[in-house]
């Protein structure tokens, strides 16, 4: 249309013409009923799971609470209640809910999921592993189940079965910052300090903390023999030269912490690392304040 309609034969057109086009959809719409919408479980489900997880959390716990007496036996309900109460530092009184909502809805996997991450934040490794494997190929509904099953691995001390699933997370949602914090961490456990560090160095990269990145990748680059790996390392460093004058204020002030880590539980930092920056961590778990306990580099 650009040159004119008489420069461009119709027929040679990829598109119709922009008017015609909307009087096409104008005529095909008009006069036709329009079919009466009706919400489907998976609609319910996800409205659940959005309101649990952003809704104004003074009011969340009791309109879950509220709608679980009118509909008791509704799977979508209970799966919002159950992450509500987790999100808000219940993880007990979360897995009742989704368990119960798992009963009524044994085939859907994003409520076994739920239930597998209430239950590791419980402290219950053992059911939450179970809980966790048992659903068939995990991968494909989201990057929690597969996090989660990491972090009942890393839980319980299998840090070789926690890589191989964080690197199978991250070889899908490449930006999941938790992953490549508690990657880092499997990796110093398994005394492989050239891999932690870098996965460190890049998770500190993802949230701009240039410091602790920088540190973290020279670290690296010390730990590490191989050609291909150094060049790696090298080009992560340059890159964090070009990133300085992007970064605002804002981002400088932000509070840089790994989400989800205790002192002492799901997942303590043991590993010796070099001495390096030190940050105390403080952050949000569903809520809640905790510290690492221990500084981290």
């Amino acid at each position: 249309e650009w040159f004119g309609e008489e420069e461009i034969p119709t027929y040679l057109k990829t598109h119709p013409a922009t008017a015609d086009r909307i009087i096409s959809l104008s005529e095909n719409l008009s006069g036709k009923n329009q079919p009466e919408i009706k919400n489907t479980y998976a609609f319910e489900r996800t409205r659940a799971r959005i309101i649990a997880l952003y809704g104004r959390q003074a009011n969340v716990l009791d309109h879950f609470a509220r709608m679980a007496k009118i509909q008791p036996d509704n799977p979508a309900i209970l799966y919002g209640y159950g992450l509500a109460l987790a999100e808000n530092g219940r993880p007990e009184a979360a897995v009742a809910k989704l368990r119960a909502a798992t009963i009524l809805r044994p085939d859907d996997p994003y409520i076994t999921i739920a239930l597998g991450q209430a239950q590791f934040l419980s402290g219950d490794y053992a059911s939450a592993g179970k809980t966790l494997k048992e659903i068939d190929q995990i991968r494909k509904y989201g990057p929690d189940g597969l996090f989660y099953l990491g972090r009942v691995q890393m839980a319980t001390n299998d840090f070789v079965a926690a890589t191989i699933t964080f690197e199978k997370l991250l070889a899908e949602t490449p930006d999941h910052e938790q992953t490549l914090y508690f990657l880092g961490q499997s990796y110093g456990e398994l005394g492989k300090l050239g891999e932690a560090h870098f996965h460190l160095g890049r998770y500190y990269r993802k949230l701009k903390d240039l410091k602790n990145a920088r540190f973290h990748f020279a670290q690296s680059l010390k730990h590490t023999n191989d050609p291909e790996k150094q060049a790696r390392i090298e080009e992560q460093l340059k890159g964090l030269e070009k990133m300085k004058t992007g970064i605002s204020r804002e981002d400088k002030k932000r509070t840089l912490s790994p989400l989800g880590i205790t002192a002492g539980r799901n997942g303590k930092i043991s590993w010796k690392t070099s001495p390096g920056p030190v940050t105390r961590n403080e952050g949000r778990l569903y809520n809640q304040t905790f510290s690492t306990g221990a500084p981290m580099h």
